[in-house]
């Protein structure tokens, strides 16, 4: 008689992520809370599609808090991406001149 054992884990990761200010004008902040030590991309792509910033950071278990200058884009709604070894995110953000 064989019996078959079967253990489940839970893997999901719940990380949070804070972008302010929203609305934004020269500065937007991000602060990650990792779990975990690891590298993250990040990007900001316009609604018309266009990618206006894209970098990689590497993250430390903890807070981590990155800082984009924006001060260059134009006034308008934005989608910033946080993709990494879990569930990509995405946060809808509105440009405005300062």
């Amino acid at each position: 008689n064989d019996t078959l054992r079967v253990s489940l884990v839970n893997t999901e990761v719940n990380e949070s992520a804070m972008l302010f200010p929203n609305p934004f004008s020269d500065r937007l902040n991000i602060i990650i809370i990792s779990r975990t030590d690891r590298a993250v991309r990040i990007t900001l792509t316009s609604t018309s599609g266009k990618q206006v910033i894209s970098l990689r950071e590497s993250l430390t278990a903890g807070e981590n808090q990155i800082t984009l200058n924006t001060s260059h884009l134009s006034t308008g709604m934005y989608i910033v991406n946080i993709s990494g070894t879990n569930s990509p995110r995405a946060y809808s953000l509105i440009k405005i001149k300062r």
